[in-house]
């Protein structure tokens, strides 16, 4: 009973840990996110891309989001065909959909 107990303790102890780092990564994440779009409205093209595309590879947020935000950047570069392969990205039933 007491073996029993004590994986229980485990199992709930490792879940909780895992929680936390999944929070931890989606909040750096979303800090990196904010970073970015600062950087676009700042005209800071070069540096907000260079955070935004390991984000779409590697993320916790919404690839919608993501794909959103670098379809602006390219509009607001005229880039207006690579803007919309970006727009294009957002899934049709997102709530990022236009």
């Amino acid at each position: 009973m007491r073996s029993l107990s004590l994986r229980l303790l485990l199992i709930i102890f490792m879940m909780s840990a895992m929680a936390v780092t999944a929070m931890a990564s989606q909040s750096s994440d979303e800090a990196q996110w904010k970073k970015a779009s600062q950087l676009i409205v700042a005209n800071k093209i070069t540096k907000a891309k260079r955070i935004l595309l390991p984000l779409l590879r590697n993320s916790s947020l919404s690839k919608d989001l993501i794909y959103l935000t670098l379809g602006r950047l390219a509009f607001q570069q005229k880039k207006f065909s690579e803007a919309l392969q970006h727009y294009s990205g957002v899934r049709q039933d997102s709530h990022y959909w236009l």
